[in-house]
């Protein structure tokens, strides 16, 4: 417990000095009233790297999520599930593609005024006994 303490007072600290270094500009946009309408998700011929000198980790992602449905992503390790997340949130860009959220393409969007409208379930690994069937229900209520 004390490591997890101590870790996460080290992450607060640095990027609080992070966001000293960035211009303001960067977190705030013009606020979009009542964006998103709706929480429709779409990605649109997407694609996204770590690095601009890496390759594309997610390449040609068509999807599109319409609002209410409800989604459970799987995969192999390397396969791009946490990619997803991290471009949802702008923390990688789109090398190709757009990423729309609610109808607006997020990188139009401000990084707090997106964030503070996006909400995620944590890929922390749970089982219940019974089929797979069954743990994804209990998951998805």
């Amino acid at each position: 417990m004390r490591l997890r303490i101590s870790l996460s007072f080290r992450a607060q600290f640095v990027i609080k000095k992070i966001l000293e270094h960035l211009p303001i500009a960067y977190f705030k946009a013009p606020s979009i009233d009542g964006w998103p309408d709706d929480g429709g998700v779409k990605f649109d011929d997407y694609a996204t790297r770590y690095r601009p000198d890496l390759e594309d980790v997610v390449k040609g992602l068509n999807l599109e999520v319409s609002s209410g449905e409800k989604l459970g992503i799987c995969g192999r390790t390397g396969a791009g599930k946490s990619s997803l997340t991290l471009a949802l949130f702008r923390i990688i860009n789109a090398s190709k593609g757009r990423l729309l959220v609610g109808g607006r393409d997020v990188a139009t969007v401000g990084l707090q005024e997106l964030r503070s409208q996006i909400t995620i379930i944590p890929q922390d690994p749970v089982l219940f006994s019974g089929t797979v069937r069954c743990s994804m229900r209990h998951c998805l209520l």
